[in-house]
């Protein structure tokens, strides 16, 4: 729609002012650059809630992973790489885990 109706100007991407991907009415589109969509997308009233969607579908962990992660890190005997090795993620990410900086809001079982 937007290629038909609207002047290109700089912008390579076609963002939804009013947010509603399904509005595809020509007043509700505007091209804009990369850095106008990014302000825009995190300007959403649901960003929050799309960001949280989003992490539950994408990456390689999901709660029931982490609890497992969380409950194998308990034993000293288990070591962060093999525990990283086990689950195909990096060592880095399963100390996150263990400091609490990333699925802090998972808790063991």
């Amino acid at each position: 729609m937007a290629e038909h109706f609207l002047e290109r100007n700089d912008g390579i991407y076609v963002i939804h002012l009013n947010y509603d991907k399904t509005d595809n009415r020509v007043e509700n589109l505007k091209w804009a650059t990369k850095r106008e969509k990014e302000l825009h997308q995190f300007n959403n009233p649901n960003w929050e809630k799309i960001v949280e969607k989003r992490g539950e579908k994408i990456g390689k962990l999901n709660e029931g992973k982490v609890r497992i992660i969380k409950r194998q890190l308990k034993n000293e005997k288990n070591r962060i790489n093999r525990i990283a090795k086990r689950f195909g993620v990096s060592d880095t990410q399963i100390h996150r885990i263990k400091k609490g900086e990333n699925w802090s809001r998972v808790t063991e079982y």
